[in-house]
């Protein structure tokens, strides 16, 4: 699994946002999980939070926090589309291959 830390940005008093790129598409134990925790200092002093958004399809998003009981929030990251533009092709047999010989390329869209 990949661990990251983004640094969050205050947007207004009390609300923060943060950021990062999703590295692989997957769900579960193959994908991510996004762990919240509040509180100042060292983890000692931090508690990890749950909640639900009363409002999620608004901008400014309010969690109802919970602590009790709280679990990281699965998050499913879904394989973006494919460009031509942006696909890349290599391997010798693109270039140069004898007629009724095996070859292979790799292409990467």
């Amino acid at each position: 699994p990949v661990s990251m830390s983004p640094k969050p940005v205050q947007i207004a008093t009390g609300f923060y946002q943060c950021g990062f790129t999703a590295i692989k598409s997957g769900t579960g134990s193959t994908g991510y999980t996004i762990s919240i925790y509040v509180g100042r200092g060292a983890s000692d002093y931090q508690d990890l939070i749950a909640g639900v958004d009363p409002a999620p399809y608004d901008s400014v998003h309010q969690p109802y926090m919970v602590t009790e009981n709280a679990v990281p929030f699965p998050l499913i990251v879904s394989p973006g589309a494919t460009s031509p533009a942006g696909s890349v092709s290599e391997g010798k047999s693109l270039t140069l291959i004898t007629a009724g010989t095996i070859g292979s390329f790799f292409i990467s869209a």
